[in-house]
């Protein structure tokens, strides 16, 4: 492994997200927690999964393992999910062994949601100011998630049915994300909302 130049911005921090940064030479996972964080929005609790995720990729790629992106998340899912069985984990474990990843050593290298918050705190130095939206940009970041979910459905479904945990067929996987006024009880569509700029029963 030849890691890049380290951020420069991590040059100086000891913790577990900076050691990573050194290591692997990601050399602009600052600007990019930091642009998720502050200025598009996203959750501390989403970070960690960008950051294991790039861990995941560097370590597969020195094992010489080959991967679409949709097999990364899945495997990252299998590694770590809550929703997984135990036999699924142990087989995507002994998987990765086989091809000369070190599993445990891997799963140590994950960050929590925790680390990477003080990892933009005290070494960074940033303080939490939600940055102003508009509506495309807010449908663009839940589409994103929809798009997500929906790979992780589809490959489910497909594992299912590749093993008979589920009728052969062509199945299409449909994330939707409505939304309820609590005031007249319309439902509406993520998109159509924001274009009408809200629900406006109570103007009427």
């Amino acid at each position: 492994m030849n890691p890049g130049p380290a951020d420069e911005k991590s040059a100086d921090c000891h913790c577990k997200v900076g050691t990573l940064i050194q290591t692997f030479g990601f050399d602009d996972l600052d600007d990019t927690l930091e642009r998720s964080w502050r200025d598009e929005g996203v959750s501390v609790r989403q970070l960690p999964r960008d950051v294991n995720e790039r861990v995941l990729a560097r370590t597969l790629d020195d094992a010489d393992v080959e991967f679409l992106r949709p097999e990364l998340e899945t495997t990252y899912d299998l590694l770590v999910g809550d929703d997984v069985s135990d036999a699924a984990r142990i087989e995507k474990r002994r998987h990765l062994s086989k091809a000369g990843v070190d599993v445990e050593r891997l799963q140590n290298q994950f960050v929590s949601h925790q680390t990477v918050y003080r990892h933009l705190t005290d070494c960074l130095g940033l303080e939490f100011e939600r940055a102003p939206i508009d509506a495309d940009t807010a449908l663009d970041q839940v589409r994103a998630v929809q798009h997500r979910t929906a790979a992780v459905a589809g490959d489910r479904v497909e594992r299912l049915a590749g093993n008979d945990g589920l009728d052969h067929g062509d199945y299409q996987i449909i994330v939707d994300v409505t939304a309820t006024c609590e005031h007249c009880g319309t439902y509406y569509e993520l998109g159509e909302l924001f274009s009408k700029g809200g629900c406006g029963c109570r103007a009427e």
